[in-house]
């Protein structure tokens, strides 16, 4: 024969009584099984189930991801369409990559335009270090892992080579 005994709290005791009639009874506790329910905590909120909390986490990863994807987004070069491998601002407030910028200021004439605005803009080129950092470090933790960052990624993996003394990954670095 068997005895039940619940609890507020959602534990269910089931005490069996023995067959030989003896005094010794066996207790065994039941657990209540999940459901995807709420649970009320003991101060009155509720509990995420696991599917919620799965749900929740994915949610969040979703919105971390596409605004980091926005924030790369801003640093791809407007003339290459790509990372910048040497980032630089211009004189226009635009980041570019040195190389691409460099080239559009020494094919302009006399009147040199902003590529993205067509505005008058000057020569000036600023190395934009906090912006490598940036990209160096997004690529490095794996948050950035699109085509816009391979070339990225094998420059950075090159000048390390160089600057272990890998006399061919100086050579292609000055190509």
């Amino acid at each position: 024969r068997t005895f039940s005994l619940s609890h507020p709290t959602g534990i269910r005791q089931n005490w069996e009584a023995p067959s030989d009639k003896s005094s010794v009874f066996t207790v065994f506790t039941l657990r209540p099984m999940e459901t995807g329910k709420r649970k009320a905590k003991a101060d009155g909120t509720a509990e995420l189930s696991a599917a919620e909390e799965t749900n929740k986490r994915r949610e969040t990863n979703k919105r971390r991801k596409s605004a980091i994807d926005e924030v790369v987004k801003e640093f791809i070069c407007p003339i290459s369409l790509e990372l910048p491998v040497e980032p630089v601002t211009a004189e226009d407030g635009r980041v570019y990559n040195r190389a691409d910028i460099k080239k559009h200021i020494d094919t302009a004439d006399d009147n040199l335009t902003s590529p993205v605005t067509a505005a008058p803009m000057g020569p000036t080129l600023v190395p934009a270090v906090q912006v490598q950092n940036t990209l160096h470090a997004l690529i490095k933790s794996g948050a950035v892992e699109d085509d816009s960052a391979e070339r990225l990624k094998k420059v950075i993996a090159m000048r390390k080579e160089a600057e272990a003394g890998d006399p061919e990954a100086m050579c292609d670095l000055g190509d």
